[in-house]
């Protein structure tokens, strides 16, 4: 890796580039629990109303997609035809940023759809649909309060949302600056064909709600894997990455499929993110990722006791964080992965020489 040291940590996700983490194994781990939501007594009360409030934001969201989802939809593109965006992405995430507004009139929210939104934002009425983030470093000013800042992705997977696949999440996480600096503390993933709400707070583990248990299951089992036992999740390389990366690049990700035992995509990062912290994948890596995909995922991971690496890549970095960086990799707690993080590290190379060229 070009950035950073192998790090540890036991709660909050920090600056490091590779991250083991140790929150949420141990405690409860395959409980289902009735009643709190599945969350212990631990954490902080502030977090625990953070949480409260993003499940119930993401919530909100999830029910306006059920709604709308396989119904004809006109269709934008972004950067390609790869990368498109629909009137129920914008819509979701007004939805969403009322919801947040409403327990936080003075938090910052930073969307894929508006950008970044100070109190009083055009973009929270739906007025401002330019594209997010022009500049790469995020705006911290105006926001007073607790110092909340809510990353929102109202469709992740919008692809698979458009074909009526029920691949798809609304994803928000939440970082509080406090005397100590800025960390991600809650982070919701809410896939509602799939009927799971995945949900994290710091010091307070993962958790899934799904439709067919009878209550909250606490993630964070020590699956021992050994690389060839083990399944990776990943949409690299796709679109027009063989051209953008080179071939070596390409060889580097070949690499990784001949050492595990299957690599699939499921054109979600937040899902696939998830499904690492809930043990039903092992690892998953991306390499163009925006901090609305990432901030929920990583909250998920970290509290399930997995571990975490970021990188620049190629792309251009939207902030000093790591959820802010492009690259990310991520691997499920007792999995022998370093195959999968050196993936991560190797394009990190390839992506220092090309921009050293």
């Amino acid at each position: 890796m070009a950035h950073g040291m192998d790090q540890r940590t036991g709660g909050g996700i920090g600056h490091g580039t590779d991250q083991r983490t140790d929150g949420g194994v141990g405690h409860g781990t395959g409980q289902r629990t009735g009643g709190g939501g599945g969350m212990g007594h631990s954490g902080d009360e502030g977090t625990a109303h953070i949480l409260e409030v993003t499940r119930g934001a993401a919530r909100e969201v999830a029910a306006y997609l059920r709604e709308v989802v396989r119904s004809p939809v006109d269709r934008d593109e972004k950067e390609d035809f790869h990368d498109i965006v629909t009137e129920h992405d914008r819509r979701a995430e007004v939805i969403a940023t009322a919801a947040l507004r409403r327990a936080f009139p003075a938090c910052t929210i930073v969307g894929e759809e508006h950008g970044v939104q100070l109190p009083g934002a055009a973009g929270e009425q739906g007025g401002d649909t330019s594209p997010a983030l022009e500049s790469p470093a995020l705006e911290r000013t105006g926001r007073g309060g607790a110092g909340v800042t809510f990353y929102v992705d109202p469709i992740d997977g919008t692809s698979n949302f458009v074909a009526g696949m029920p691949t798809f999440a609304v994803s928000i996480g939440a970082s509080v600056r406090r005397e100590g600096g800025e960390r991600l503390e809650v982070g919701v993933v809410n896939a509602p064909l799939l009927g799971h709400e995945f949900y994290a707070a710091r010091g307070m583990g993962a958790w899934v709600d799904s439709w067919d248990a009878d209550g909250p299951v606490r993630l964070g089992t020590p699956w021992e894997r050994k690389a060839s036992e083990c399944l990776v999740l990943t949409t690299f390389p796709g679109g027009s990455a063989p051209v953008y990366w080179g071939s070596q690049a390409m060889d580097v990700a070949q690499e990784l499929k001949s050492e595990v035992m299957s690599v699939r995509g499921l054109g979600t990062t937040a899902i696939e993110l998830a499904f690492v912290a809930a043990g039903w994948a092992d690892g998953t890596y991306g390499t163009h990722a925006g901090p609305w995909d990432l901030a929920a995922g990583f909250v998920l991971v970290e509290e399930s006791g997995g571990r975490l690496s970021h990188a620049g890549l190629l792309g251009e970095d939207l902030g000093e964080h790591p959820w802010e960086r492009v690259g990310y990799a991520a691997s499920g707690p007792g999995r022998e992965l370093d195959v999968l993080h050196g993936t991560l590290a190797g394009l990190d190379g390839i992506a220092t020489a090309k921009r050293g060229a």
